[in-house]
């Protein structure tokens, strides 16, 4: 069990509080107390024609409902007031609380008759209460405005509850509740400034706000500031249905604006910082390198030479046995490369709807797509615009191969947070490509190289026979070296018994 907050007030020289509850003492002079204690003479004593008057007002912390007795005089015979104000948690608004006011109303009565002092009065017994099990919470954020409005009851019937626990009465300063009987008419209430709330109560929305992620930095509706919890997942906002919030998130600070029910907070996705200077716009592949087109080319061209003569043989093959599509090789940057520490990741590339197809924003590696098919990774060299450019399969070895084409600076633990990455997508092993089935189309490679020899080795009258005996060792014994021996042996030995 809690306790209500209780202050009542009234006037004597001035306005006075005639008891304090003990938790609201320490806080009583707080600014959030104080302005829920405002002066009733300039709506309550002269609209009310000395009737009870019933208001409600929420503040960050609590709903206040309060019970203005307007019949009363100060200590000098003139007309004045005492309010009696309870304090409950704002997120749990009460359906009995005229009864609760008006027992307490009774009790303050029977003190002031019989003289008890302020600090001897005693309303605990009142004031009790289990909230949790007795009302609906309503939980939400509020932008209250400086506007005071009114309604009237019933005072055979008040019904008051269904009005003042709306959701709506969050947007107003103060609703007050005037006896339709005795109270004046609308529009002496509206001359003094009041709001009609029958007119205005539907002036509302309720905003979801989804802060599934934890980012919401800064919410505002209408540029004013509002305190929430950001550890919290999701809440709600109270506002008009004119007002628009705006937030922002601790990746993205600029504010962005919302006139939805439901807000979804989602996160910044960032890219690996940029080897060129912040908000500059990259430029195209002819813009960064044309003036240095033509040596490109030339370069391309003595490189392509040199690999033809010298490293034809090593070069990797296809499934098709045919040597790497020299497209693929792209330019090397003519700038000094600025190694880069960040992270591999993979994402699926949202441009593309087979959402097999995986993209990495590391330098370098951005041009290429990766794709995951038939329980096997593939890959694409973006860069390359033809028709002949398709998915080839990759391998540990195809790796090697781009970081020595792109000048990768990849050591060995890069190589393997790589590999891994992808093997963590597809639940797939990267294999190396197979060394079995080089070999074995190297030695059928070598038997008809071979075959060719002899041929080219036989006399010019081709139907003519060699039965020399001497001669068939020699050819046996050669065919034994050539599939026992290495690749290189064997072409070092087709090249000494080729006829000069």
């Amino acid at each position: 069990m809690n306790l209500f907050g209780l202050i009542i007030q009234r006037t004597t020289s001035g306005l006075n509080d005639m008891f304090v509850s003990d938790n609201l003492k320490e806080i009583r002079n707080s600014s959030e107390i104080e302005k829920t204690t405002d002066d009733e003479n300039k709506y309550a004593t002269k609209l009310a024609n000395q009737s009870e008057v019933y208001t409600v007002q929420l503040s960050t912390n609590y709903r206040v409902y309060s019970l203005v007795i307007t019949d009363a005089t100060d200590s000098f015979g003139r007309a004045g007031f005492y309010a009696i104000r309870l304090y409950t948690p704002k997120k749990y608004p009460l359906a009995n609380f005229e009864v609760i006011l008006q027992q307490i109303n009774k009790k303050y009565i029977e003190f002031d008759s019989n003289g008890t002092p302020k600090n001897s009065q005693e309303y605990d017994n009142l004031l009790k209460y289990d909230v949790p099990l007795e009302v609906k919470q309503q939980d939400f954020l509020h932008v209250k405005s400086n506007d005071n409005t009114f309604c009237y009851y019933d005072s055979s019937n008040t019904q008051l509850s269904n009005i003042f626990n709306a959701k709506s009465t969050a947007l107003y300063n103060k609703v007050y509740a005037f006896n339709k009987e005795k109270a004046v008419s609308d529009e002496i209430m509206k001359s003094l400034g009041l709001k009609s709330l029958q007119e205005s109560k539907n002036n509302f929305k309720e905003v979801i706000i989804n802060n599934n992620y934890k980012v919401l930095k800064e919410l505002k509706v209408n540029n004013n500031p509002i305190e929430f919890n950001s550890n919290e997942s999701d809440f709600s906002v109270i506002i008009n249905k004119e007002d628009v919030i705006e937030y922002n998130t601790i990746d993205d600070l600029k504010f962005k604006q919302d006139t939805s029910l439901i807000i979804n907070v989602q996160r910044k996705h960032y890219a690996p910082p940029p080897s060129r200077p912040k908000g500059q716009k990259k430029s195209g592949f002819f813009e960064t390198y044309g003036m240095y087109f033509i040596m490109i080319i030339i370069i391309a061209m003595l490189g392509f030479g040199s690999w033809y003569f010298f490293l034809k043989d090593d070069a990797p093959v296809n499934d098709d046995n045919n040597t790497v599509n020299q497209e693929s090789v792209t330019p090397v940057d003519t700038e000094k490369t600025i190694a880069d520490t960040s992270k591999i990741e993979f994402i699926a590339d949202s441009s593309i709807k087979d959402s097999i197809v995986f993209k990495t924003s590391y330098p370098k590696l951005d041009k290429y797509n990766f794709q995951f098919k038939n329980k096997k990774w593939k890959y694409k060299n973006t860069t390359i615009k033809n028709t002949a450019n398709e998915y080839k399969d990759f391998y540990v070895n195809t790796l090697d191969e781009i970081i020595k084409s792109d000048s990768l600076d990849f050591g060995e633990d890069k190589k393997l947070e790589f590999l891994s990455k992808l093997k963590a997508i597809s639940g797939h092993e990267i294999i190396k490509k197979e060394d079995n089935k080089n070999n074995a189309d190297e030695i059928s490679k070598a038997k008809g190289t071979n075959k060719n020899e002899s041929v080219k080795n036989k006399p010019k009258e081709k139907n003519k026979k060699d039965t020399s005996k001497k001669n068939k060792k020699n050819e046996s014994q050669q065919n034994k070296e050539t599939i026992s021996e290495p690749k290189e042996n064997f072409k070092l030995k087709n090249k000494l018994s080729s006829p000069k």
